[in-house]
């Protein structure tokens, strides 16, 4: 099977819910799904993507493999098993966002509806790209829509706004362990505008 497309429709899950302590499982992650949506039920196939791992870490396939990636798994018995065992070895402070989304997975000449759960994962970054992706968040910022600001988690806290536009005006690389941004849309009377919607920063002092 293979996905070919997905879009993520329903939520993003700030880890404050999470404690630092917890160990997370598949188990956890399906239980808080269907916590933040009442009417979730879960598909006959359902795929999971971890995002910012250490893939050599976990499937060591080839030297040319990206050292940060994306892994993929189904809802198997099997691919249950490998979930957990990537899961119980991240610990929960570094757990990003959790969201659910939909798409489409090809089996011989089928296209079949999925849930598509992604679990994402703040991970070290080298200095150009936090770099690159801060300088992003602050252009981005700057000209957000007044209808459509960005959801801004700092070290794992959902931080009001203004408030997160200014301590990132003022944030130092140096200090800044991780950083990802995800870009959405909003509808214009005859066009898409992109904006910026959700931002995750994580702190070297957090960890």
């Amino acid at each position: 099977m293979k996905i070919i497309c997905f879009t993520i429709l329903f939520f993003a899950y700030g880890v404050t819910h999470f404690s630092c302590a917890q160990i997370l499982s598949k188990q956890i992650i399906d239980e808080k799904i269907k916590l933040l949506d009442s009417n979730y039920s879960k598909k006959p196939y359902t795929s999971y993507f971890i995002i910012g791992v250490e893939k050599l870490k976990f499937q060591a396939k080839s030297k040319n493999d990206y050292e940060i990636g994306m892994l993929q798994y189904d809802d198997s018995q099997e691919d249950r098993l490998k979930i957990d065992s990537v899961l119980k070895l991240i610990p929960s402070k570094f757990l990003l966002d959790v969201d659910l989304g939909t798409g489409i997975v090809y089996s011989s000449l089928h296209g079949i509806s999925t849930d598509i759960i992604s679990i994402r994962f703040a991970h070290k970054q080298n200095m150009n790209l936090k770099l690159k992706t801060i300088k992003k968040i602050k252009q981005k910022l700057r000209k957000t829509h007044s209808i459509q600001k960005a959801i801004i988690y700092i070290n794992n806290k959902l931080i009001p706004h203004k408030e997160a536009c200014k301590i990132i005006d003022n944030l130092s690389v140096e200090d800044v362990f991780c950083v990802e941004s995800e870009i959405g849309y909003i509808t214009k009377r005859y066009y898409k505008k992109y904006v910026l919607t959700n931002v995750w920063i994580i702190t070297n002092d957090f960890l």
